[in-house]
Order: structure tokens, then C-alpha cells, then sequence
């Protein structure tokens, strides 16, 4: 979502989850959209999080079992634009990403 911030190595992430009933729908995914969503899928805003990139790396190089850790192609810039978009107005992103996020984009 975020830039990796030079001073303390973190970065606001999001996660993309299967679409359920009560899913936060503030944006859908669709198969196509990315080469690993296959089916309708949701951004869990609700899960965003500040997290330290070199413990993101080492998770990926150790395939860790503790969580889902698995590397994917990069969105398209329109892609990220749309998840970022969402993470300012989803009513479900914590105030304190939501914040941070607005400051590092310039968005009031």
C-alpha cells in the first residue's frame, strides 16, 4: 500500500481475502483483476497494518507455516490506485493506518 519508509523499514499492508457475506465490499476483485485472485475477492481493510519489510522477507524466504506468507506479481498501478482509494474509504480500515495513509498521499 505504502512506500517502505526508509527510517524504520515499515509499510501499511493489506490483504486479499475470498468474498463472504458480511466481507467488506468497499473493493471487489474479480478473477482477471490480478493474476492470483481466481475468484471474487475482497481487500480486508479491516486488517491493515503497519508491518516491517525485512520480517515480510524473511517470512517468504523461510515459508513460514505461522501465516500465510506467499510472494505474487505486483499489482498494475491502476490495481493499486483502487486499493488505495478504498483504504481512505472503507469504514472498516483502522483510524490510525487510515491517517497515516491520507498524510503520506497528500489526501485531507
Amino acid at each position: 500500500m505504502t512506500e517502505i519508509d526508509a527510517s524504520t523499514g515499515i509499510a501499511v499492508c493489506v490483504n486479499v481475502t475470498s468474498r463472504k457475506p458480511h466481507s467488506d465490499a468497499t473493493v471487489v476483485l474479480q478473477h482477471g483483476d490480478h493474476s492470483f485472485v481466481t475468484h471474487e475477492s475482497v481487500i480486508n481493510y479491516q486488517d491493515a497494518r503497519e508491518m516491517p519489510i525485512n520480517l515480510v522477507g524473511q517470512a517468504l524466504a523461510t515459508r513460514t507455516s505461522q501465516f500465510v506468507c506467499v510472494p505474487h506479481d505486483p499489482c498494475s498501478p491502476e490495481l493499486l490506485a483502487r486499493i488505495r482509494d478504498g483504504l481512505v474509504k472503507s469504514k472498516l480500515t483502522p483510524k490510525g493506518i487510515k491517517t497515516k495513509c491520507k498524510a503520506l498521499w497528500g489526501i485531507s
